[in-house]
């Protein structure tokens, strides 16, 4: 039902006492931005009130005749169309070039033109016709100038803007005005909606709003078109609120949410923009598009609750922003450090180390922080080779049995007993793979063993599947999302690397100090463009110049975006990447000259597992070779050789579980 005022506040003396009065509406005009305006209709005869704009009601109650339920009670007439001709050149130049509309968005909708009675104006004016359709009846129509003067057709019934685009869905998206329902449907939604009329916020509302974070609820929004369309939009089931980020828009918000139920809504947030349009005008289709798809789910009612507010405010200041890990080299800390619930995209291009620089980040994670890893890297196969890789770098040796620094049995097992710990390694065989495939068992190995981090890599080996009719741009757009929303849910650390497209790869730049080379590849390069750089939360280039000997073994790991700077790091300039050093003896990177796992598997496995449980894994063949212990400090040095000396001890085999022959010194 209608807002009712009471009858008293209707300034009467500018009012005849016969006919229809328009004056100044008590609720609504003191708040409006256009002063003067005069939406109250008033019947003195019939003792009977009503605010165009805000739709509040009034009645004079000496007369007892009149009833508020017969007022309210409406028959509703229908728009004259006979006036409405086609959009106009001018109108669709305006249209493109003000808001970037395109003709076939138009022309689906139905908008035309008009000439219409604007009261603001208090004349005729040619005007732009948006009409309201319910099962393809046209019920109301509003008019737009070029100048923002607004009317809707006196005496129709107030419905939602596109209900007929519903049908067969159910999900809805719902926004602020007739523009935003247009953009929404050109930027590839179709299921869109919008509210005829924003709502009204008083000077006073707008103080407590600053002051407590919420609304006068006291004083209830109307939203008779809700009323109206409710047998045309029941069958809906979530529903997406892209309205306007301002003051009244978030008060809509708040009124739908309670309508409709949080838990069956998700809210758009258009980020420095103030709706839809605005936003495709500033950033393009594909912002938008993602603004959309990564709308925040409701769990609770009303927006955000102030106690989620103040825990969340309370906890950063008490403990400061939750920042991701440091491995204690500035070069690398102030630019990346990792933290769970993001999604990283890495790409490069192919040879330049993209795997190996995954790889070995992963295990620096799993050494410095311990975190466990599921790995799917197809192109590492056999897949023992990808166990094989990480040995290596953690031990910082080799199983070439040749290499100076080959690695001993005794190493190698200790070493993969830590790999089997952290990292799952994920083979679909000979079947192609598909992300939705690769999710499902990410999903068991999460909860059966704790995860904290996944590895794609890369994007292009798994089997790319579309819907009849879904273009490339759709498909990507909704595998990233059930990527975001699978690592949103589980806390993850979510790593997809990709390789760019033929024609990125073949590009050159000049470099101030190697001169001309293949050019660094960005997430826009990736085959699916921007929408790669858009919605991941970290972006990483990896490049390497295999065509100059002095610098064949720098890798330059560009941070080409990072969404959460203060918890993460700041992007990398183009002229100076993160520089990591290769060091083919260990097959370590180096960063500041300093190699962060330079002696972590010698202090944190190899000496602690100094014990009759390692020497009886050494292998047999050899025995008779000293143990290579790394450099210990003076205090271990004593107790070290007291060890390592040449008797027998008892022991038990952990490979066998039976008692081991001798020890091998």
């Amino acid at each position: 039902m209608a807002e009712i005022f009471d009858w008293s506040l209707i300034d009467t003396t500018k009012c005849k006492s016969s006919g229809e009065n328009s004056i100044e509406c008590p609720i609504c005009s003191k708040d409006r931005k256009k002063k003067g305006t005069k939406p109250l209709s008033v019947n003195m005869q019939k003792g009977v009130a009503k605010c165009n704009h805000c739709f509040a009601i009034s009645y004079d109650k000496s007369k007892e005749s009149q009833r508020v339920d017969e007022f309210v009670k409406k028959n509703y007439k229908l728009p004259v169309t006979e006036n409405l001709t086609q959009l106009s050149e001018g109108a669709l130049k305006w249209f493109e070039s003000k808001r970037g509309l395109l003709q076939k968005v138009l022309v689906d909708w139905g908008i035309q033109v008009s000439e219409q009675y604007f009261p603001q104006s208090g004349a005729k004016q040619r005007c732009v016709a948006f009409p309201y359709k319910r099962d393809g009846k046209v019920i109301n129509a509003k008019y737009r100038t070029m100048d923002k003067q607004f009317r809707m057709e006196a005496g129709a019934e107030l419905i939602l803007y596109g209900l007929d685009n519903l049908k067969g869905s159910e999900t809805a998206y719902i926004c602020e005005g007739e523009i935003d329902a247009l953009t929404l449907s050109q930027c590839g939604f179709k299921s869109v909606v919008s509210v005829p009329n924003g709502v009204a916020i008083s000077e006073k509302e707008k103080e407590r709003y600053k002051e407590t974070g919420e609304f006068d609820t006291d004083r209830p929004i109307n939203l008779e078109y809700i009323d109206n369309s409710f047998e045309s939009i029941k069958h809906i089931t979530k529903w997406v609120l892209c309205t306007d980020g301002d003051l009244p828009g978030m008060k809509l918000r708040f009124e739908l949410l309670r309508r409709f139920g949080a838990e069956n809504c998700s809210l758009v947030d258009f980020g420095d923009c103030k709706d839809a349009n605005e936003a495709m005008v500033k950033h393009g289709i594909q912002y938008v598009k993602d603004c959309v798809e990564n709308a925040k789910e409701c769990e609770i009612p009303g927006v955000v609750s102030s106690k989620d507010i103040n825990e969340h405010l309370e906890f950063i200041f008490r403990n400061g922003i939750s920042k991701g890990y440091e491995i204690g080299i500035p070069e690398w800390d102030k630019h990346y450090r990792q933290k769970l619930g993001e999604l990283d995209i890495i790409t490069g291009i192919a040879n330049h180390g993209k795997s190996y620089f995954t790889m070995w980040l992963c295990l620096l994670n799993s050494c410095l922080q311990g975190w466990k890893w599921v790995l799917f890297m197809p192109e590492n196969y056999p897949t023992g080779e990808i166990h094989k890789t990480l040995i290596e770098i953690l031990t910082g040796k080799k199983f070439d049995q040749k290499h100076r620094r080959r690695i001993l049995e005794a190493e190698w097992k200790l070493a993969n007993k830590f790999i089997e710990e952290h990292f799952t390694i994920i083979d679909f065989g000979e079947e192609m793979a598909t992300m939705d495939k690769i999710l499902e068992i990410f999903k068991q190995v999460v909860k059966k063993k704790g995860v904290h981090a996944c590895v794609v890599d890369p994007l292009n080996d798994l089997s790319h599947v579309r819907r009849p009719g879904q273009n490339l741009d759709e498909y990507y757009q909704e595998m990233l999302t059930k990527i975001r929303i699978f690592k949103r849910k589980y806390n993850l650390k979510f790593i997809l690397t990709a390789h760019p497209h033929t024609g990125a790869s073949r590009e050159k730049e000049v470099h101030e100090e190697q001169g001309t080379r293949q050019k660094v590849v960005e997430l826009a390069d990736i085959t699916g463009g921007n929408i790669f750089h858009n919605r991941a939360d970290n972006g990483i280039s990896v490049y390497r110049n295999t065509k100059k000997e002095d610098v064949y073994y720098i890798s330059e790991i560009h941070i080409e975006k990072v969404k959460f700077q203060e918890a993460v790091g700041r992007p990398t300039t183009k002229e100076n990447p993160i520089r990591l050093h290769f060091d083919s003896e260990t097959g370590r990177y180096k960063i500041s000259r300093i190699d962060p796992l330079e002696t972590w598997f010698r202090d944190n496995l190899w000496v602690p597992a100094t014990t009759p449980e390692q020497l009886d894994a050494f292998d047999k063949n050899n025995k008779g070779m000293e143990l290579p212990p790394p450099v210990l400090d003076e205090d271990e040095e004593e107790g070290a050789r007291r060890f390592m000396s040449k008797q027998r001890i008892e022991v038990i085999n952990p490979l066998t579980g039976e008692p081991a022959e001798e020890a091998p010194f």
